[in-house]
């Protein structure tokens, strides 16, 4: 049983889209608050950031490290201001996302990738279904930081937990 456990990475990507669109409409209603300065030691310092960064980071592992494309330049350095065309151009690179999930089988998930990070000195292989997991995690830790961001600015947030945002069959 590979990192995912009994949850496979389809019912991940789907709870993945679920907070994604969740957290698009209440930016919708809160237009504001998407570039607000937030205060954070890190250099996504708006939710606009903090959202480009998430879209950024999946694309650099999906389309750089598993797919081998070049990217000439981040996703960050080239985001959108506006909600819904960040949110837009993020769809555009989730549509890559799911067309790698739905290509995969068991075995192509452990299919293995050379990854190197030097910022977290890491340097070695990853199975595919690692780095999904890696995605949608990372997803999930800047989630927390837009709650909390948003909660600051008097905004409800999403509810992100699986329970509330899983498609129900």
């Amino acid at each position: 049983m590979g990192i995912l456990g009994g949850m496979n990475a389809r019912q991940m990507l789907d709870y993945s889209d679920q907070s994604r669109i969740a957290l698009r409409d209440v930016l919708r209603d809160q237009p504001d608050v998407f570039d607000m300065p937030i205060q954070t030691i890190s250099d996504q310092k708006s939710i606009r950031l903090l959202v480009a960064h998430i879209a950024g980071a999946e694309e650099r592992w999906i389309v750089g490290r598993i797919g081998g494309g070049v990217i000439a330049k981040s996703f960050e350095e080239r985001a959108p201001v506006a909600v819904d065309a960040v949110f837009h151009d993020w769809e555009a690179i989730r549509a890559r996302t799911h067309a790698l999930v739905s290509s995969l089988d068991t075995a192509g998930l452990g299919g293995m990738i050379p990854v190197k990070l030097p910022a977290v000195g890491y340097e070695g292989k990853m199975t595919i279904e690692g780095i999904l997991f890696q995605v949608f995690n990372h997803q999930t830790y800047h989630l927390g930081q837009i709650s909390m961001a948003l909660q600051q600015f008097g905004v409800d947030p999403p509810y992100f937990d699986y329970v509330a945002l899983q498609k129900r069959d």
